[in-house]
């Protein structure tokens, strides 16, 4: 059932899963998994209405790097395959298993320059963030504000900006050296200063604002205090979080205080863009082809995957508590990985 960290996760013994001939899936010999928010939005049940499992018990995460063990009539992919696969749909689950099924339209191939824990890590929250790269059109000379800077998404994002010739990026965060590794300029501490209150934001308005953090506030505070240029001039707020960063939604009413808020920030700024900055909603799903793009990228060194410092947990029940935990709250610095079967070694 749904419910907190240490009273619903556990380990047990499961039969392997059994591939469906016509599926369209594979068999995966897991050897690493990521955690996405979604993850935790499953597991404590907060929005039961779209992420339920099919069944209980159910195994949690498939962010996953491993080895095809089994496939399909007509797959693209052969048994012995290096593979990272990710989820397309409201949820994933199954990947925090020894073996997991996966739809072969939501895999690429592991490019032998990345490592397993690696490939994991950039089995979801890359691809989305290449995407809010793309929505944020970020071009070179922009002054770009990443609120929420060292999140799995986020750290994937500011080294794509600053490929872009971003003339100055920065960014809320209490990992300062993390992020002056990746190129930001200035790093705000938001225990120590608000965002919205830097005097020389004022004077400067950004010509970009990604919102990995916030929501709604962060909205608000950015068009009250002339930190974002108009909609004439520029200016666009990426909203990759819509409202509030823990969402719940049980039931159809709850699903409308959710979407239509946003939506309409969405529609009215476009209409009165020559008095506000445009607000675009961040959405998108990760595909093989997304994969397979990000992958690429990694492997020309355009960025690199990013790993919380604790990672990769061990596969036991302490070590996926610990990992949840973190995920839960907010604390990860880059991507939260649990090594199931992997001999990579973690890099200090």
């Amino acid at each position: 059932s749904f419910g907190e960290i240490d009273e619903v996760l556990c380990m047990s013994e499961q039969p392997r899963p059994t591939l469906v001939k016509g599926s369209g899936q594979m068999l995966v010999r897991v050897q690493a998994c990521s955690l996405s928010p979604g993850d935790w939005r499953m597991l404590s049940g907060a929005c039961d209405l779209v992420k339920r499992p099919p069944q209980w018990p159910y195994i949690p995460g498939l962010d996953v790097a491993g080895v095809v063990s089994e496939i399909d009539d007509g797959s693209e992919f052969k048994v012995g395959d290096n593979v990272v696969a990710s989820w397309s749909d409201s949820f994933g689950i199954g990947g925090m298993a020894e073996y997991a099924l996966v739809k072969t339209s939501n895999a690429a191939l592991r490019p032998d320059s990345i490592g397993i824990i690696d490939g994991s890590a950039l089995a979801n929250s890359a691809a989305h963030a290449l995407s809010t790269f793309q929505n944020a059109a970020v071009k070179e000379g922009d002054r770009v504000l990443v609120l929420g800077g060292s999140g799995g998404l986020a750290t994937t994002l500011v080294q794509l900006i600053k490929k872009a010739g971003a003339s100055f990026i920065a960014s809320t965060s209490t990992d300062k050296v993390l992020l002056e590794s990746f190129g930001v300029d200035l790093v705000i501490d938001y225990h120590e200063q608000n965002w919205w209150e830097v005097p020389e934001f004022k004077g400067k308005p950004f010509d970009v604002i990604v919102d990995c953090a916030d929501g709604k506030s962060a909205w608000r505070r950015a068009k009250k205090n002339g930190m974002l240029k108009t909609g004439w001039n520029g200016g666009r707020f990426i909203a990759v979080v819509w409202n509030e960063w823990h969402i719940e939604m049980h039931s159809y009413c709850s699903m409308f205080p959710f979407l239509c808020p946003a939506l309409w920030r969405s529609i009215w700024t476009r209409l009165c863009s020559p008095f506000a900055p445009k607000y675009k909603i961040q959405v998108g799903s990760v595909n093989g082809e997304a994969l397979a793009n990000v992958l690429k990228m990694v492997d020309e060194g355009r960025f690199v995957a990013v790993l919380d410092p604790a990672s990769p947990f061990p596969f036991t029940a302490d070590g996926v508590k610990a990992a949840f935990h973190l995920l839960a709250n907010r604390g990860g610095h880059g991507k939260i990985v649990v090594n199931i079967d992997s001999d990579d070694e973690k890099l200090d």
